[in-house]
């Protein structure tokens, strides 16, 4: 691991020893929160006020984030309208908007810095394995629809992009931690100091929970996970707006899986992550009118994870591997049902004659008990490096544009019986032009070629009526695409069993002289599959009043969804195709209100109706009504509570409530800062959250956190 992470850094400072860009959403945040009004950087890679902004855009800050209290990065995305938060086991939490939210947020895209932490092999993101501690989050921008045109594939149904702090904006000590029931214990500590010219920060955390205890049924669970992550951020400043960033992080986390397949001797298994990343940026302003770019990074996770199983020597056989191989319905569904009497005909020579082997294969000691270890196992690095430019050619006309290259490598015997690869070559190019003072219009596409899928193009065009000094309204088309991942496009899957054993633990073969075996069942994806696709409209409402400090935004949708991949991704079955469509449409809105410096009000809700859908899945996957009240209050200097109610309504055939509470004080104190917290949670409803295993036996979380700084 430690000669993998050299090597990215030999890499990285050899192509960053020429001179180096950052994208301009690197740009000092200070600026942002000095102007009058709200200020987006990820709608268009540009700078815009939210009234121009060519998006529905969710901002949320550092101090919105630290009163919510929440220990989950996912948690905060409950805050966005239409958004949905659900979790498939205690430890893999699954963020959605609008729909598809259970399928491991892969129609997210999700930047950190300008990273994507996307991850191409199985199409998931991995949200409790970053090497990320939520204190060291400046701001998220959530933009809430398709924008392929700027950041490629999979910026699908809304992009996510967490922008992070400069070590110079938390100098210093600081130290955490919280306490509670469901097992919560976690740690942090971060150091941060400033030499001239020079920034650095160092954080560790540690983070545990016991997770769900008890499925639908009522049967106890083994859901816990810890993980402890170490990351480090570096900034040389070149002159006051110049500067050379460099980050770097590194996570393991260990989760209980107790749930894979019913052979599996013990009651769960081990799921072993180390996850990490190196990235660099660097920013140049060529003039005061054109900004050059660059930023590359490199990542990699490796994913450990075997079990013990027991079965048959038969379905261990070369017999039976090879008779799967010919007819696997008639294998699963004809042959093994008739054993030990003579199974029928297929109606196919060659089949019949390998039948008549593996049924030979059973008095052979074929219904002896054979075990061993069978793991699923993965590795997965890109490599992902990005030019862009940026150029104001006059008052009226801004243009952004750039290359990116990426790179994914994905290893391993169970998904692609070895290894599978892809790499993506994007042109993207954004105008903004200014016709009238009153009028803006935005436009832009981006041209993609996977090697694995193919071409694609995806343009978006959008125009803003600055209605007044306090509102805008905005209509909006763009089209979108995701690409099908590895394990989709290119999968190879099987399973391998070593180390094999009777059941006594006396060492056996099965085949011949090998000590593993391949289970009979076994699949391969078809290939040939196509970009999912998203056509677009959005009118949109933007009310912005300073003196009274309320801010609006409504939008109004339809999403036309087609070449969705629908079928069985299972190791019995794996038969995609680019056949799923559905129509969305409806209306959300978010209120952000601070009525005084002290009492602060946040309002989100969304109605999303959902036809012509071609399986009753993507019903389901639907929330018809979302709905999210958040007060925060400030009672004096050291006192501070927040109070939250989050909804949703027949999302997976179920309804979730639930209530949020934060109380902060903060200690008088004269060269330290101590802050103390108590946070509590209470489900409302006792359903399932997404999944039918995914059930607390008590409805109520509660923790404590203590935080000293200095």
């Amino acid at each position: 691991m430690l000669r993998q992470v050299i090597s990215q850094v030999a890499l990285l400072t050899t192509a960053l020893s020429l001179p180096l860009f950052a994208a301009e959403d690197e740009l000092t945040l200070e600026p942002l929160f000095e102007q009058d009004l709200p200020v987006v950087l990820s709608a268009t890679r540009l700078k815009q006020p939210k009234s121009e902004a060519p998006a529905a855009v969710t901002v949320i800050d550092h101090k919105t984030i630290k009163q919510l209290g929440v220990r989950s990065l996912a948690e905060v995305f409950r805050l966005v309208p239409g958004m949905t938060v659900g979790y498939e086991r205690g430890h893999t939490p699954e963020v959605g908007y609008h729909a598809l939210g259970g399928e491991n947020s892969r129609h997210l895209q999700v930047l950190v810095d300008g990273r994507s932490i996307y991850q191409a092999a199985l199409a998931r993101i991995i949200w409790t394995d970053l090497p990320l501690p939520i204190d060291k989050i400046s701001r998220i921008e959530v933009i809430r629809g398709p924008n392929s045109a700027l950041y490629g594939a999979n910026s699908y149904l809304a992009i996510i992009n967490i922008i992070t702090f400069h070590p110079e904006d938390q100098l210093g000590v600081s130290l955490s931690h919280n306490e509670g029931n469901h097992g919560i214990r976690d740690s942090e500590l971060r150091f941060a100091k400033n030499l001239d010219k020079l920034a650095f920060e160092v954080n560790l955390k540690a983070q545990q929970d016991s997770g769900f205890e008890k499925d639908n049924l009522n049967r106890p669970r083994f859901d816990g996970f810890n993980a402890t992550s170490l990351s480090s951020d570096l900034v040389w400043h070149q002159n006051d707006n110049d500067y050379f960033r460099l980050q770097f992080g590194h996570s393991n986390s260990n989760k209980q899986i107790d749930d894979l397949e019913p052979n599996e001797v013990t009651p769960y298994h081990i799921s072993d992550i180390q996850n990490s990343f190196i990235h660099a940026t660097s920013k140049h302003f060529l003039s005061t009118d054109q900004e050059l770019a660059l930023q590359l990074f490199s990542t990699y996770t490796k994913s450990l994870e075997s079990w013990q199983t027991c079965a048959p020597q038969l379905f261990l056989s070369n017999e039976l591997f090879d008779l799967y191989t010919l007819d696997a319905d008639y294998t699963d569904n004809v042959f093994i049902p008739a054993l030990p009497n003579v199974p029928p005909s297929s109606g196919d020579t060659i089949t019949d004659n390998q039948a008549q082997l593996a049924y030979l294969r059973l008095f052979q000691n074929g219904a002896d008990i054979a075990c061993g270890y069978a793991n699923q196992n993965l590795t997965e690095k890109r490599v992902d490096a990005e030019a862009q430019y940026v150029s104001t050619l006059s008052e009226q006309f801004r243009l952004v544009s750039g290359v990116n290259f990426r790179e994914d490598t994905a290893v391993s015997e169970s998904y692609f019986n070895g290894g599978a690869s892809k790499s993506i070559v994007r042109l993207f190019v954004h105008a903004e032009y200014k016709p009238t003072a009153d009028i803006h219009i935005n436009a832009g596409t981006m041209f993609e070629d996977d090697s694995m899928i193919g071409k694609s193009t995806s343009p978006r065009a959008a125009i803003n009526w600055l209605y007044d000094e306090n509102q805008s309204f905005r209509l909006i088309y763009s089209q979108a695409s995701r690409s099908p991942d590895l394990f989709e496009e290119a999968n190879i899957r099987s399973y391998r069993l070593r180390n094999l054993t009777d059941t006594n633990g006396s060492p056996i073969t099965v085949n011949g002289n090998d000590d593993f075996a391949y289970f009979y069942q076994h699949v391969q994806s078809s290939g040939g599959l196509e970009y999912e696709e998203i056509r677009t409209w959005e009118l949109g409402w933007f009310y912005h009043n300073i003196e009274n400090g309320i801010e609006l935004d409504v939008k109004i949708f339809n999403d036309a969804l087609c070449n969705l991949l629908e079928g069985d991704t299972q190791v019995d079955e794996f038969n995609l195709v680019n056949t799923g469509k559905m129509n969305l449409k409806g209306i959300e809105a978010q209120v952000d209100w601070n009525i005084n410096t002290n009492f602060r009000l946040w309002l989100s809700a969304s109605k999303t109706d959902i036809y012509d859908n071609s399986i009753s899945y993507y019903r389901r996957s639907v929330a018809t009504n979302t709905l999210s009240l958040n007060a925060f209050y400030s009672l004096n200097e050291q006192w501070s509570w927040y109070n939250g109610y989050q909804q949703y309504n027949d999302w997976f055939n179920v309804d979730f409530q639930r209530y949020d509470t934060s109380l902060q004080y903060e200690f008088p104190m004269k060269d330290y800062q101590l802050t103390a917290a108590l946070t509590y949670q209470h489900r409302f409803d006792d359903n399932h959250l997404l999944d039918l295993r995914s059930i607390y036996s008590n409805p109520d979380k509660i923790f404590a956190t203590i935080r000293l700084e200095f």
